[in-house]
């Protein structure tokens, strides 16, 4: 299998899973420790995505330390199942908002997790980083089809 990263690519024999993790941080932003974090993760069988989003829910409601829900809402992106929730919670007693949002691709799940500190008051940049979560186009196979 070829693997490409933004700076290049390896080949990798056998079987693998990814299970790599981006971080994007914009530049220019007025407002620090803002970012856009991508981990890949596997469903695990005989869980569907409904129930994977619940299970990301209670594990959030459980180890966030004043977790407050903002959203919790299925979706699509580029054609595929997708969950939103958005949250707030608290670390190292400050306010931190997050958006995960999963996107379903068979037994894939990408996890894109936008996070700015405070709370959700900043909706142009709550917007800005949905936009920009919700622009992921899936890359298209060797053979022609999107994976």
């Amino acid at each position: 299998m070829q693997y490409r990263v933004q700076e290049g690519s390896l080949t990798l024999d056998g079987n693998w899973h990814d299970r790599s993790v981006n971080m994007f941080l914009p530049a220019g932003t007025p407002v620090e420790g803002v970012s856009v974090v991508l981990a890949r993760d596997r469903l695990p069988a005989g869980q569907g995505p409904a129930g994977y989003a619940t299970r990301q829910r209670q594990t959030f409601e459980k180890e966030l330390k004043g977790f407050s829900l903002l959203r919790n809402t299925p979706g699509i992106i580029d054609g595929r199942q997708a969950h939103f929730l958005e949250f707030n919670w608290v670390a190292d007693n400050s306010t931190l908002y997050q958006a995960y949002v999963s996107i379903f691709d068979n037994d894939t799940v990408l996890n894109f997790t936008a996070s700015i500190p405070g709370t959700a008051d900043n909706i142009d940049l709550r917007k800005a980083l949905m936009k920009t979560i919700c622009s992921f186009k899936f890359a298209a196979s060797p053979e022609g089809r999107t994976a």
